[in-house]
């Protein structure tokens, strides 16, 4: 009589999503960079190289934190973050994101550049809606009306004295001051309209 072997159980079957090892152990996907964490405003200011009150300043205009905290905590800051904010709002421009490093700094260029042309178009979209309403105009236009403006001011003053000059004959010095400063005022006042 012979004896059989019994089969080795087979391997437990691997979940449907699971990636297939080919015998060597499973490759993990790459982690994202940790973000470097700054616990205090004292410890931000120092690398950032400005004031407390500067970064207190920075807080209350909506400076990002990565963990609010109640006082007498400290609040915690992301440094990427932070600089990121303080490129979009124009407040370091010590940010050198040209030649990015890595993927983070890539990524927080790719969100500048949004942000910049965010603002750009706000920008453009806020003044054609100026220009619509009438609150600006060309700046040709301004240009062509202080030149009239001022031909017709010119001109005013240069016949005052052929307007002047018969109807201040015979008056005295104060009377002719008088009538000449009347005149003055009445074009200034042409002017300003």
């Amino acid at each position: 009589m012979t004896t059989r072997r019994a089969k080795p159980a087979a391997a437990p079957a691997k979940p449907s999503g699971a990636p297939a090892t080919n015998g060597r152990k499973p490759v993990r996907p790459a982690r994202a960079a940790k973000p470097k964490l700054i616990t205090g405003s004292v410890h931000l200011a120092k690398a950032l190289e400005v004031s407390r009150q500067t970064v207190d300043a920075w807080i209350g205009r909506g400076l990002p934190l990565h963990v609010r905290a109640i006082p007498p905590k400290p609040h915690v800051f992301d440094l990427a973050a932070v600089k990121a904010w303080l490129a979009a709002e124009g407040l370091q421009q010590d940010v050198d994101l040209s030649a990015p490093k890595n993927r983070a700094e890539a990524d927080l260029a790719l969100v500048l550049q949004k942000i910049r042309a965010a603002r750009a178009g706000a920008d453009k979209a806020e003044l054609g809606l100026k220009v619509r309403k009438g609150e600006l105009l060309e700046a040709a236009e301004v240009e062509r009306g202080r030149i009239e403006r001022i031909t017709a001011v010119t001109s005013a003053l240069e016949a005052m004295p052929g307007k002047l000059a018969p109807e201040l004959v015979g008056r005295d010095a104060r009377a002719i001051q008088a009538r000449i400063a009347e005149e003055v005022t009445r074009i200034r006042e042409d002017f300003a309209k």
